[in-house]
C-alpha cells in the first residue's frame, strides 16, 4: 500500500473565542452578488448587535447596542483581517460560512459520512471529480466540501484536488 504525503496546509477556524451568530437567516432567492442575510451578533453570550446584507454586492449593515460595542467589534474586525478590504465584513462572512459548513456537516453525518472537510485550492480551479472515499461533496470552483466515512482517504482527496489548504469541520482527526 502506498502512502500519499499530505502537502496541503491544515488550517483552523479563526473566529474569535466567544463570538457567535444567532438567528441567522439567509434568503438565497434574494442573493445576487453577496449572500442576503440577517443575524444577531453575540459576544460571550451577550447580544451586542445585528448584521445584515441585502445581497446586491455591497458591504454588510450593522446596528449595535452601544457605541462601545461598535468600537470593540470594529477593533476586533481590524485585527481579524487588517487588509484594506477586510475587517468586520470578513469576520462576519466567515462566521456565516461556518454556520453553513456546520449545517452541511450535520447533513453528511445523517447520510453516513461523519467526517466533513473543507478543501481549498487558492487561485486555481480544479476539475470536478467524484470523491475517492465514497463520500459526498459540494463543488464551488476553488472550494470543495466533502463528506467521508473516515479520514483514511483524506490524503488522496487532497492530492486529486491539488489542495493548498484544508480544514476539518467535523469528525475525528487522526
Amino acid at each position: 500500500m502506498t502512502t500519499i504525503e499530505i502537502t496541503a496546509e491544515k488550517i483552523e477556524s479563526r473566529i474569535p473565542s466567544g463570538w457567535a451568530l444567532k438567528a441567522y437567516k439567509e434568503i438565497k432567492a434574494m442573493s445576487e452578488e453577496t449572500p442576503c442575510f440577517t443575524a444577531n451578533i453575540y459576544v460571550d453570550g451577550r447580544k451586542i448587535g445585528t448584521a445584515s446584507n441585502h445581497g446586491h454586492g455591497g458591504p454588510n449593515d450593522y446596528h449595535f447596542a452601544t457605541p462601545e460595542d461598535r468600537e470593540m467589534v470594529e477593533r476586533v474586525g481590524a485585527e481579524y483581517d487588517p487588509s484594506k478590504y477586510g475587517g468586520l465584513d470578513t469576520l462576519i462572512d466567515d462566521m456565516c460560512q461556518d454556520l453553513d459548513l456546520t449545517k452541511i456537516a450535520k447533513s453528511h453525518a445523517r447520510k453516513g459520512f461523519p467526517v466533513t472537510v473543507l478543501i481549498q485550492s487558492h487561485g486555481k480551479e480544479y476539475p470536478y471529480h467524484p470523491t475517492m472515499g465514497e463520500g459526498t461533496f459540494k463543488h464551488y470552483g476553488r472550494t470543495e466540501v466533502i463528506g467521508l466515512r473516515t479520514l483514511d482517504h483524506l490524503a488522496s482527496e487532497l492530492a486529486v484536488c491539488k489542495a493548498e489548504t484544508y480544514r476539518i469541520i467535523s469528525g475525528e482527526a487522526s
